[in-house]
């Protein structure tokens, strides 16, 4: 067992993957995670989340909601973090509009590399695996 592979074999446990598809998946990120280690400079963005539409269950907004992360934040951007993770309009506001992105930008990219710089599954996981620094956050990036 590699650290690589772990990261899938945690990540599958708790959504009952049958066990072919768990191993092709961990045999895949293997390969990558070796093609990645063998270059002199690796360069890729690794999503942070599930989703763009709605923040994903193991991702930064999971994150963000798990550890109330909001409340770190002053307002406007604190209930503008707190709209955003939980998917939910701010207190006034009928949707999750550019307003509430806005409000949210600089208190989100500071979450987004304190949550990058210690994801246990996903993409940032796997670029961390295969020695990879985080360059920087890309706002509102698809």
């Amino acid at each position: 067992d590699d650290g690589n592979a772990m990261i899938f074999q945690t990540a599958a446990a708790s959504t009952a993957v049958p066990q072919e598809v768990l191993s092709r998946v961990v045999s895949t990120a293997k390969t990558e995670v070796e093609n990645l280690a063998s270059c002199d400079k690796i360069a890729g963005v690794a999503r942070l989340d599930g989703s763009r539409s709605h923040c994903g269950r193991h991702g930064l907004c999971a994150w963000v909601r798990e550890t109330k992360a909001w409340e770190r934040f002053e307002e406007p951007e604190r209930s503008a973090v707190e709209a955003i993770a939980t998917n939910t309009p701010r207190p006034g506001h009928s949707v999750l509009g550019k307003g509430t992105f806005e409000a949210a930008k600089e208190a989100w990219t500071t979450l987004a590399l304190g949550f990058a710089d210690r994801a246990e599954v996903g993409e940032a996981a796997i670029f961390r695996g295969a020695g990879a620094k985080l360059a920087g956050i890309n706002w509102l990036h698809d």
